[in-house]
């Protein structure tokens, strides 16, 4: 297997946010290669823009000892969608969400993580079944304008999102690979890539039935990236609203021509999201 970065931003009272830090080795030695993008003034994501909460309500940042490490989506007032490497290995007393916020270290409401419900199969070697559910202390969080709650594929195992349509993701995520995170919510759009087009940029046995991937092939430049793990990819044509189809799992670098980035496909997790749902 060629190195792989899994898009995760890892904090520790050991690890200082710098442009000089060096991103720690992540499960199974998965490394960030060193290329620069430029990704011009302002954008963050790579090739994104600032936007507020009030447009993507459903978007929390899920901290670690109160900092961030992982995006994820509210699937209720006390559930949140995620993945599940972003979960692999932690325990839910050293987690928490902040909701209602367009910045991911103040405002809005943090709320207690009580419980865990990684995916059973989810595995590290191939970063297959990458979804989790995050168990919120209950009580907290009520619809608003800054919260409200994304919906997901009812019709469970099916095909693949159509090649071209065009997604939403958001995320306080790195601007370049092992660059600084966003202080304020950043948005782009990216259209789905064909899966064959995924499986001949990174080879078919990397690309699972459980993965999808978006990005502009031959051209890069916008992309989700180091921050961004387990934040939602969003159809943003759809009948149904916040119609989440993707969950931010892995690619190789951030935004490069010739890879697009890989997302955890939701509608084969129609039984496990109701399952732990509830």
């Amino acid at each position: 297997m060629r190195p792989v970065t899994l898009i995760i931003l890892i904090f520790s009272n050991l690890l200082a946010i710098s442009t000089a830090s060096t991103w720690p080795i992540l499960p199974h030695n998965f490394t960030t290669p060193s290329k620069q993008w430029n990704a011009g003034d302002g954008n963050k994501i790579v090739g994104g823009q600032e936007t507020d909460i009030e447009k993507y309500p459903y978007q929390v940042a899920i901290l670690n000892d109160g900092r961030l490490f992982c995006g994820g989506s509210l699937l209720s007032e006390d559930r949140v969608l995620t993945a599940a490497h972003c979960t692999d290995g932690r325990t839910a007393s050293d987690m928490s969400v902040r909701a209602g916020s367009s910045f991911h270290d103040k405002d809005g409401t943090i709320v207690n993580v009580i419980g865990i419900r990684q995916h059973p199969n989810y595995t590290e070697s191939t970063v297959d079944n990458d979804i989790s559910i995050l168990v919120l202390e209950s009580g907290v969080l009520h619809p608003g304008p800054t919260i409200d709650f994304v919906t997901y594929p009812t019709l469970g195992l099916g095909n693949d999102p159509t090649t071209g349509a065009d997604c939403i993701i958001t995320g306080w995520g790195t601007t370049t690979e092992g660059g600084s995170i966003s202080e304020k919510l950043q948005v782009a759009k990216v259209p789905i890539v064909s899966r064959s087009d995924c499986e001949a940029a990174y080879g078919s046995s990397e690309i699972t039935k459980n993965m999808i991937c978006a990005g502009i092939p031959k051209v890069g430049g916008i992309d989700t990236c180091q921050g961004d793990s387990g934040g939602g990819m969003l159809l943003k044509e759809s009948l149904v609203k916040n119609h989440q189809i993707g969950i931010v799992s892995w690619g190789y670098g951030c935004a490069r021509p010739e890879y697009p980035g890989v997302y955890t496909k939701v509608a084969n997790y129609k039984d496990f999201i109701e399952e732990n749902i509830k």
